[in-house]
């Protein structure tokens, strides 16, 4: 589940044209959504595959910033939000908060 929840990141944060379903790329908000579920999702992923979760954290923290900085630079037909990398950071505390162990 891990290998296919960190494909589904990839392809929804790095490929070259913005990611579109029908005409549901247009719908407003819509984006941010992904941009949370993404990355609750390979938070959820990596735990339950028992990633240690200081590790998981790191890596996806890490990941929001870079993967805009990627877009704005890198890739000719996306852009670089700020705002989508607080709905990154958002879905890994939503992964956090999902997995983590009650006391």
């Amino acid at each position: 589940m891990l290998l296919v929840a960190v494909l589904v990141q990839v392809a929804v944060l790095y490929s070259p044209q913005q990611p579109s379903v029908g005409g549901l790329s247009a719908v407003t908000g819509l984006d941010k959504v992904v941009h949370v579920g993404v990355f609750a999702l390979v938070m959820v992923a990596g735990r339950t595959a028992r990633v240690p979760r200081a590790l998981l954290l790191a890596l996806t923290v890490v990941q929001a910033p870079l993967s805009e900085i990627a877009q704005a630079t890198l890739l000719p037909h996306r852009s670089g939000d700020p705002w989508d990398v607080v709905a990154d950071l958002a879905g890994c505390l939503l992964g956090w908060l999902l997995t983590r162990e009650r006391r």
